[in-house]
């Protein structure tokens, strides 16, 4: 069986005169928070089931649910890009990709 890496994943609402403060913040954070991708756009299309039962776990709060989604770097597709099918499953805040 593969491993699997789980990660945490938390979401915040942060009111706009507050940017500012949060971006420094995480600026001089002592674990030097850095960009690891260069500058790009991600394009992404979310899929759902005729009964949107992604959407409605989501919406719901469920604390298990998945997220199944086809993601692409940059401004268009061609033949020579990669496109990623994934499956997001989280379980709370824990969360793995497939």
């Amino acid at each position: 069986m593969k491993n699997i890496n789980y990660r945490y994943e938390r979401k915040y609402i942060i009111l706009y005169h507050c940017i500012n403060t949060i971006e420094n913040l995480i600026r001089k954070h002592p674990l030097i928070f850095r960009e690891i991708f260069k500058q790009r756009i991600i394009n992404n299309i979310y899929f759902d089931t005729n009964n949107l039962i992604h959407c409605n776990d989501n919406v719901l709060g469920n604390s298990i649910r998945n997220k199944v989604t086809v993601r692409w770097y940059n401004n268009f597709v061609k033949n020579d890009d990669k496109l990623k099918l994934e499956i997001k499953c989280k379980n709370g805040l824990l969360g793995y990709k497939k």
